[in-house]
């Protein structure tokens, strides 16, 4: 048995303990729930009701758990509300409309073309590389055709796997392609 507390007090210690700002009126009405808040003692006139601690945070999360199962959150079968599932799509659609008012999300395919733009941009400074580094480290003029061309062959082979759009840009799409 835990602590005994009166409706007062226990809405402070769940405070405390992390879990949740609460009312005493708020204690009362989980009586009314399904199903009801434990309660230790009934109080009468002028004696308050007694509140277990312990058995309030257990009825507490198995009262969150049942709230999260009700609503899909859980990670096994969900007893889904389709009235809730269509909220979050409609909240969720709105909260992307609101991004793209403020300009806070980009269209994929302008990333794809500033991504394929930077690709090819950098992909000309480095293959300039080669020729510069064999200049600078002084290597015979006619070894330096054969430096460049086998830098050049694996620097492109780098570029060519981070030029690929589509596995750099699935990583960017929601898990519905948007």
């Amino acid at each position: 048995m835990g602590e005994l507390l009166k409706a007062t007090e226990l809405v402070q210690r769940l405070t405390e303990e992390g879990r949740g700002s609460w009312s005493a009126a708020t204690v009362y009405k989980w009586l009314l729930w399904s199903p009801p808040c434990p309660i230790r003692r009934i109080g009468k006139a002028g004696v308050p009701h007694l509140f277990d601690l312990d058995e309030v945070l257990t009825w507490l999360d198995e009262h969150q758990e049942r709230v999260s199962r009700w609503n899909g959150l859980d990670t096994g079968e969900a007893f889904k509300d389709p009235r809730m599932e269509k909220a979050r799509q409609e909240a969720r659609v709105a909260k992307l409309k609101a991004d793209q008012i403020e300009g806070l999300s980009v269209p994929l395919e302008a990333v794809r073309q500033s991504w394929m733009a930077s690709v090819v941009g950098a992909r000309t400074v480095i293959l300039q590389m080669p020729e510069r580094m064999a200049q600078a480290m002084g290597i015979p003029l006619e070894e330096q055709a054969r430096f460049v061309e086998k830098m050049c062959n694996e620097l492109d082979q780098v570029m060519r796997r981070l030029a690929d759009s589509d596995a750099v840009l699935a990583g960017l799409t929601g898990p519905d392609g948007e």
